[in-house]
């Protein structure tokens, strides 16, 4: 499970958006979720990410679950094409590619054999490819080729 919602409640008001919501995600799951403005889509997502109290109920997120979502009027005033705009999603292991390339110069020059350079780069690079840091782009692709991106 990397992400299960149990009894979920929200309300603004005398606006019920959802009640008693039972949700559970698996790895390799792939969700939609569709509906008419209004419905609660995005107030979903600010609970589920922990920007929202539910009212009832609870979010039970996985610890290696890392979350991202891209808000519709995010875009609207960027230069970024929607692929660049999601890929800021891993801004996390942007820094690990950066450190890495930082740690492989050094160790090519005066530092090489460093033994601290090489631990710090075995641990950077376990952490990487721990985070999908070798998939994320050709996921992330994927996914918005699925959701009719070209």
């Amino acid at each position: 499970m990397i992400l299960n919602i149990s009894n979920l409640s929200k309300s603004f008001g005398d606006h019920l958006l959802f009640e008693h919501l039972n949700l559970s995600v698996e790895k390799g799951d792939i969700v939609g979720l569709i509906g008419a403005n209004g419905t609660g889509k995005t107030t979903l997502f600010h609970l589920i990410t922990g920007e929202e109290e539910p009212d009832e109920g609870a979010v039970i997120r996985s610890p290696f679950l890392t979350l991202g979502y891209l808000e519709q009027h995010v875009c609207a005033d960027s230069d970024r094409t929607t692929y660049e705009e999601t890929l800021l999603v891993f801004s996390h292991l942007f820094e690990m590619e950066a450190e890495l390339e930082d740690l492989r110069r050094q160790l090519s020059g005066e530092r090489a054999g460093d033994a601290a350079l090489i631990a710090r780069q075995e641990e950077v690079l376990a952490a990487y490819e721990a985070g999908d840091g070798l998939t994320y782009r050709n996921l992330t692709r994927s996914v918005q080729t699925g959701l009719g991106f070209t």
